[in-house]
C-alpha cells in the first residue's frame, strides 16, 4: 500500500516522503535468508537495481562497468587525493550557518526534542559532505553542492525519524508517538481572524499534541524572541505574518 509519511511543514512548504508500506507483520523468528530476502525487496523497491550474477563471465562483465564508472570519478579522486592539510571552504560554512537556523527555528515551532536531537547529527553530516564536494570539485563551490548538502539533510531526517523516532519517543512514556513527523505547532493555535491567541489557546495545542503544559511559558518566550509572535497585555499574543518580519 502506497502512503505519504508527512515529515515538516513551514509556511507554504511542507516536506513529504513516500514509501510502500508491507502489510505483512512479522510474528515469528525470522532466520538471516529471510532477513537478507527482505532487506533486498526493500532495496529494489526504492530503486536500487538487482544485478543477477551466475557465472565468471557476468562477474567480469559488471566488473568492467564498475571500472567504467570508477574512471569517470577519477578526476574528482584525484583532487581529493592532492587536498591536505587545513582546508577552509567559507561557503561551506555559510550553508552550515543557514541549515542550522532554519532547523533551529522549525525545532522552537514544533517543540520536537527527537528532531532538535537528531536533527544535529544530520546538519554535521551535511557539512562534511559539502567540504568534501569541495574539495573534490577543485576548490570549486556550486550551487548544486548546497543543493545537493541540503537534500541530503532532509533526506537523512527523514529516515532517522521515520525508522528510530518512536523507539526513542518510546523511551518517554511521556512523549505521545505519531507515524507524522514534527509538525509547526505554531500554526496549530487557534487565533481570532486578527492572528491573536490567549494562553491557554497555547496549552491547549500542547496537549492535544501530547506534550506537557508545563513547557508553555518556555515556548511562548522562545517564539517571542524569534520574532513569530508578539506579546500582548493579559496574556494575548500575536502571531506575526511572515511579509511583517
Amino acid at each position: 500500500m502506497e502512503k505519504f509519511v508527512h515529515i515538516a511543514d513551514e509556511g507554504a512548504m511542507i516536506v513529504m516522503g513516500r514509501y510502500e508500506q508491507s502489510t505483512q507483520e512479522q510474528s515469528a523468528y525470522q532466520s538471516e535468508a529471510a532477513l537478507e530476502k527482505s532487506f533486498i525487496q526493500k532495496l529494489v523497491a526504492q530503486g536500487y537495481e538487482r544485478l543477477q550474477i551466475n557465472n565468471e563471465a557476468d562477474l567480469l562483465a559488471n566488473l568492467r562497468l564498475q571500472l567504467e564508472n570508477l574512471n569517470e570519478l577519477k578526476p574528482f579522486l584525484d583532487r581529493l587525493r592532492e587536498a591536505h592539510g587545513e582546508v577552509t571552504c567559507r561557503q561551506a560554512i555559510r550553508m552550515a550557518n543557514r541549515l542550522k537556523e532554519e532547523l533551529d527555528d522549525f525545532v522552537i515551532k514544533s517543540g520536537d526534542e527527537v528532531l532538535d536531537n537528531l536533527g544535529h547529527r544530520a546538519l554535521v553530516a551535511a557539512f562534511r559532505k559539502g567540504c568534501l564536494l569541495y574539495a573534490a570539485n577543485g576548490m570549486h563551490w556550486e550551487k548544486a553542492i548546497e543543493g545537493f548538502c541540503r537534500w541530503s539533510l532532509h533526506y537523512d531526517l527523514w529516515l532517522k525519524l521515520h525508522f528510530f523516532s518512536d523507539l526513542i519517543r518510546n523511551a518517554d512514556c511521556k512523549v505521545k508517538t505519531s507515524r507524522r513527523g514534527p509538525s509547526n505547532l505554531l500554526v496549530q493555535i487557534k487565533t481570532d481572524t486578527n492572528g491573536v491567541f490567549t494562553y491557554q489557546d497555547a496549552v491547549n495545542m500542547r496537549l492535544a499534541n501530547g506534550k506537557e503544559e508545563d513547557g508553555t511559558a518556555a515556548m511562548l518566550n522562545q517564539w517571542v524572541s524569534r520574532g513569530h509572535i508578539e506579546r500582548l497585555p493579559d496574556d494575548h499574543f500575536r502571531i506575526i505574518p511572515q511579509n511583517d518580519k
